[in-house]
């Protein structure tokens, strides 16, 4: 149903719907909204499907605009700031929050006293994802380009990594795939520096096939890298940063591809690109922590116990 902004439609259309759980999409959805469900359907759940916590991303981005380099522990952000204050008081308003990152839940706990729960865990799911083969001459860049940590990491790529790995791989291959580039980012696509950006391209499946290596050098950011993911689902090997790999338990099997220091990031990137031999399977990394059957019906579980138990849990 379309919604329209300011109006009493909205209203009546809930009077008529009587939902029993109502999602709100962000909590930006959840501010404009929430106060009409309660007062209309006063006993329907409310729940935020937060993606990720957009006042750690944006307290993370001010962090590196002053200090330019990578905050790695939380102790180093301040938090006094009214992006904090709404999200959190969003989130405080709601019954229950759907959370992608356990490090995240772990902030909101820990740090700004949520109840844990309040929190629902539902990771990123992985989908089985066809291999095609092709020659394999590049690495890849994804990532919509209006989302300002993928700006960032593109501007990185551009000027610190890229020129190093195609000083020592002159025929390799960089591509920057996302929809919306800006000016910016088109004007980087050259053939003398053997960079192309794609902006919608037919089919990722023959970008992963002609793909050796995924590149992710993110400053700042928040939740889980479905880039990761994806590039997972595909048997692509990647190299990131501790920012990009938050959240999904990359430390013990894949530790070695997450770096902040673009010298030692770079170097691993040639390393793997240069290592034809290998073969990478990733199977049991993603079922054991974002397989869809499972984590469903673990949600599921918790969402029915919710469901029960929101009345003792609002008092």
């Amino acid at each position: 149903h379309t919604i329209e902004l300011n109006s009493d439609s909205f209203d009546g259309f809930l009077t008529e719907l009587k939902p029993d759980v109502v999602v709100f999409d962000r909590f930006i959805t959840e501010e404009q909204y929430s106060w009409r469900v309660m007062e209309k359907c006063p006993d329907a759940i409310r729940i935020i499907n937060t993606e990720d916590l957009h006042f750690l991303r944006k307290t993370r981005q001010q962090f590196v605009k002053k200090q330019d380099f990578i905050p790695t522990k939380i102790d180093q952000l301040d938090f006094h700031n009214d992006d904090t204050m709404r999200e959190l008081a969003s989130i405080l308003r709601s019954d229950y929050s759907i959370m992608i990152s356990q490090v995240e839940m772990d902030l909101l706990v820990d740090t700004f006293g949520v109840k844990r729960e309040q929190l629902l865990y539902l990771p990123l799911l992985s989908e089985e994802k066809q291999h095609l083969k092709d020659e394999k001459d590049g690495l890849l860049f994804v990532g919509n380009v209006l989302h300002e940590p993928n700006l960032d990491a593109i501007r990185i790529l551009r000027k610190e990594i890229w020129p190093r790995i195609r000083k020592q791989l002159p025929q390799a291959k960089l591509r920057i795939v996302g929809a919306y580039p800006t000016q910016e980012v088109l004007q980087m696509n050259s053939v003398k520096e053997g960079i192309e950006v794609i902006a919608h391209p037919k089919s990722l499946e023959e970008i992963y096939a002609k793909t050796k290596v995924s590149l992710v050098p993110l400053r700042f950011g928040a939740g889980v890298k479905g880039k990761i993911i994806e590039a997972m689902e595909f048997g692509v090997p990647f190299v990131t940063t501790t920012i990009g790999a938050e959240g999904l338990q990359l430390e013990n099997q894949f530790g070695d591809w997450i770096h902040n220091d673009w010298d030692v990031f770079t170097q691993k990137s040639i390393d793997l690109f240069q290592n034809s031999e290998a073969t990478f399977s990733f199977g049991e990394h993603l079922t054991q922590y974002h397989d869809a059957e499972q984590f469903s019906e673990q949600f599921l579980t918790q969402l029915d116990d919710a469901i029960s138990s929101y009345q003792a849990n609002r008092k």
